[in-house]
């Protein structure tokens, strides 16, 4: 239920800012995932709900990002803007104080520069908390099939224990930072999406992390919940 995912993350923030001045959430975007925290957290939320969201105290980490310009329609912090923030912005009858986002610096997307990938990517490392106090991520059924074409074997260059960086191999792509799958896990908290009619029972196996780590593996929702630091939730919305 879509309510349950909204008084889930209202608990976490209220648990964390009890103890911290920052919220500090990752979203790791899968697709269609932006859309579905818009509809749920502010087209279809309650309105005395949305009240107890403390926006301005939150901090938003972008877990994955394509190294585009965030005119891009790749850009996920474009999209982010777009289809999130400016909509929290507007919400009502006032102006009301949004979230902070932290990602790449785009300026440096046009550096002439050969390792301008590694600077970029060392640059948004150094913002990275040691762990985040949640992260919210999802999969819907197109990602429950996993895809039949034979996969792209893309470069991994480590940055840290916390980033990575994806060189595509095809021309026309765009290269992506990443964070890594330890640094997932070490989330205090991390809350799966499942949604677009995906009924997925917590053993089954799916290719989330596969679809999103691009690792050579299947991961059930249980292995996650057993591996995983902090907490895991999943809710189906």
């Amino acid at each position: 239920m879509q309510s349950d995912l909204v008084k889930k993350i209202i608990e976490i923030q209220n648990e964390v800012l009890k103890k911290s001045d920052r919220f500090k959430v990752g979203v790791l975007p899968s697709k269609g995932l932006i859309d579905k925290l818009s509809e749920i957290l502010i087209d279809k939320i309650d309105v005395e709900l949305f009240k107890q969201i403390k926006w301005p105290q939150w901090d938003i980490f972008l877990c994955e990002e394509n190294l585009v310009e965030f005119s891009d329609p790749l850009s996920q912090y474009g999209q982010l803007e777009r289809n999130f923030i400016e909509r929290i912005t507007h919400k009502g009858d006032s102006l009301n104080f949004g979230p902070v986002v932290i990602t790449i610096n785009e300026s440096m997307i046009d550096m002439m520069h050969e390792n301008k990938e590694i600077k970029i990517a060392k640059e948004f490392d150094t913002f990275l908390p040691q762990s985040l106090d949640l992260i919210l991520t999802g999969f819907h059924d197109e990602d429950e099939k996993g895809s039949k074409e034979k996969e792209t074997i893309n470069e991994r260059v480590p940055i840290s224990g916390q980033l990575e960086l994806i060189k595509d191999s095809k021309a026309s792509a765009c290269n992506q930072l990443i964070i890594t799958s330890k640094y997932f896990l070490n989330s205090s908290r991390i809350v799966l999406l499942s949604y677009k009619n995906l009924d997925i029972e917590d053993n089954d196996e799916v290719e989330l992390l596969k679809e999103i780590f691009k690792e050579e593996k299947r991961l059930s929702i249980k292995y996650i919940q057993t591996v995983a630091k902090g907490s895991v939730e999943h809710l189906q919305v």
